[in-house]
């Protein structure tokens, strides 16, 4: 009997399975009031191949979809899903955006579930804190053969947050010797910031590493640099400052995200444990002069793992990709992560070609005994 009921059992969670619709989901959205924000919808539990859609995108108050400076509503087909689809957008009165993409040659979207679409949202200044409700309805789904499916409605939440603008650190985690790229982020900008400066602290044993030439190496985001200047100078007591400004005192480009790389590197004899660092006295200008002084960000710095003869990028495997990366740092090229001390596999007072062909050496026998 109970070999029979474990049967039964199998067979249901057998048919539930095979009988899990395809659905659209949407990730949970966190907005502050005056931000703009992608929303994302995908594809889940995709069993079949889908060359076309409909849908109507329902906004509570407040929320609605951005347009662009030629006044198209902004929403895009992820680049990986396009083929020759088209997607049309369209305000349909109130909260409700039709949004609607097809094939010129009935093909079906590219792989299977994840993104689908984005849709640039934003949240009026005047919204208040709390959760508010969207809705994707009138959902129909078109087959590569033409059936169409109609699928239920779906409900998802977005997440209205009251904060001020603030930086925002990751943990970092370093092996002893290594130096690493530390990214210091914007979060929830609602104002256009010309400048900045602030404190890095670093505890004992974790420096700002310096190229060839002595200089500290810290560098503005590739996709925030405009016209933008970055200083940084070494204030003692494992302090340094940033500072960063516009000579035409234009705003950082883009919203949240990376602002500044700063490049960390601990020391050869570093013991493993967790570290506190932080960023001290913020203070942002922005594009009309005004200055704001944010709170103070508290991160932690992990060093773990043993040092590696040889394994000059951290990857915990010695290869010629290290020879090769240990050549160019030589050549002059900052690149990163990096491992000195993993790199001196001479044993001398310094890292040179030396120490290529030694990992090169390294390489050929273990090949051998392989």
């Amino acid at each position: 009997m109970k070999s029979l009921r474990i049967m039964i059992l199998a067979v249901v969670l057998a048919l539930a399975g095979t009988t899990l619709a395809d659905n659209l989901s949407v990730g949970g959205l966190r907005l502050v009031p005056g931000q703009t924000k992608q929303l994302t919808i995908s594809l889940a539990n995709p069993q079949k191949a889908y060359a076309a859609f409909q849908l109507d995108l329902v906004l509570p108050e407040g929320i609605t979809v951005v347009r662009d400076e030629a006044g198209h509503l902004m929403a895009a087909l992820c680049d990986e899903r396009k083929a020759d689809h088209v997607l049309s957008v369209s305000h349909r009165g109130g909260g409700v955006y039709r949004l609607m993409a097809f094939s010129m040659s009935n093909s079906p979207f590219a792989g299977t579930e994840g993104a689908l679409v984005s849709v640039t949202l934003h949240a009026d200044e005047r919204m208040e804190a709390g959760t508010v409700t969207g809705s994707l309805q009138q959902q129909v789904m078109t087959e590569q053969g033409g059936t169409q499916q109609k699928w239920a409605d779906l409900s998802f939440a977005i997440d209205v947050e009251r904060g001020g603008d603030h930086f925002a650190v990751e943990p970092i985690v370093l092996m002893p010797g290594q130096t690493k790229q530390l990214a210091i982020s914007l979060e929830n900008p609602l104002q256009a910031y010309a400048a900045f400066q602030l404190d890095l602290v670093l505890p004992a044993g974790i420096t700002v590493a310096r190229n060839d030439a002595g200089k500290l190496i810290a560098s503005l985001a590739d996709d925030r640099k405009g016209d933008h200047v970055l200083n940084v100078t070494a204030r003692g007591d494992g302090t340094y400052r940033l500072m960063a400004f516009s000579m035409s005192n234009a705003a950082f480009s883009g919203q949240e995200g990376p602002l500044a790389y700063v490049a960390l590197q601990a020391d050869a004899a570093a013991a493993s444990g967790e570290l506190a660092a932080t960023l001290l006295k913020p203070v942002v200008t922005q594009a009309d002069g005004t200055q704001q002084k944010w709170a103070d960000v508290s991160f932690t710095i992990t060093v773990d793992g043993e040092v590696i003869m040889g394994d000059v990028n951290g990857d915990g495997r010695v290869n010629i990709s290290d020879a090769t990366m240990l050549a160019r740092r030589i050549t002059g090229e900052t690149l990163m992560p990096y491992n000195a001390a993993a790199a001196n596999v001479s044993g001398d007072d310094a890292v040179s070609i030396a120490d290529v062909v030694g990992i090169v050496e390294m390489v050929k026998a273990a090949a051998v005994t392989r």
